[in-house]
């Protein structure tokens, strides 16, 4: 019977407990921009066109060639320009992270 009042009195006592979230805040003074060089957003272009009349098969091949490696550099910068955006959003959220847990 002990045993019976003793543990009613225990559960009445845990239902009275109360857990409470504490909730960090945290504003940054200034924005935080993190820009890519600006090398990356430069695409080589063909400077002057071949004359369309004169044009031999030879000049259109090296026109077509200088255009996919135009493309393949463009592409390149993108990729770089994707990854470095990456980078910076996980380390500017991980800043965020540490400042939210009081680090």
């Amino acid at each position: 019977m002990k045993f019976l009042l003793i543990l009613a009195a225990m559960l009445s006592l845990t239902a009275c407990t109360t857990t409470t979230r504490v909730v960090k805040t945290v504003f940054v003074p200034y924005p935080i921009v993190i820009k890519a060089p600006e090398t990356l957003f430069t695409c080589p272009t063909v400077e002057e066109l071949p004359n369309p009349d004169t044009l031999t098969n030879q000049q259109l091949i090296d026109l077509i060639v200088e255009l996919m490696e135009n493309n393949h550099t463009c592409k390149i910068n993108i990729q770089a320009i994707w990854s470095y955006n990456q980078r910076a959003t996980l380390a500017v959220d991980s800043v965020l992270v540490k400042e939210e847990n009081g680090f």
